[in-house]
């Protein structure tokens, strides 16, 4: 439960996020990581359109990740699903997400820094085992054994 709170905590109220609208070549910066738009792609596959922004991402300097954010169009039922370009850390997590590509090749972005995340998720397996512990059955003294030694009728 502890490792819970410090994650709400810390995800609560140290979380930051942007938007930003870039065209290729353009950099943008969120605390402590630079992210820049190198351009998209576009793919037409059998059942959906995919569009996806190529984005290299740098934190103090130094490169962390090559991330592929972007969104699928499925024609046939008119919808489209985002996927996220994730980074994530034991500190924290960057999430990327393209929403929208023009003509002219730039992109408008949502970058979401999320602090702690990865707690939450160690959490969940930590409380489950703490409950089976706690939950397992004690052993049983052997009463049967000692009141025959003394000569004394079993209780149950």
């Amino acid at each position: 439960i502890i490792m819970v709170a410090f994650a709400a905590t810390g995800s609560s109220f140290y979380s930051v996020q942007d938007d930003f609208s870039m065209a290729p070549g353009d950099t943008a910066v969120l605390g402590e990581y630079e992210i820049k738009y190198l351009g998209k792609t576009k793919q037409v596959r059998s059942d959906r359109i995919e569009q996806r922004a190529d984005v290299i991402v740098y934190k103090n300097g130094e490169l962390i990740k090559r991330l592929h954010p972007g969104y699928a169009f499925y024609p046939s039922f008119s919808m489209a699903a985002t996927r996220a370009g994730i980074r994530q850390s034991p500190a924290e997590d960057l999430y990327i997400l393209a929403s929208e590509f023009s003509e002219d090749g730039r992109a408008l972005f949502r970058v979401h820094i999320n602090p702690l995340i990865i707690w939450l998720w160690l959490a969940g397996p930590v409380m489950v085992l703490g409950t089976v512990v706690a939950l397992w059955p004690e052993r049983q003294k052997a009463a049967v054994a000692i009141s025959i030694l003394k000569n004394v009728p079993p209780t149950a």
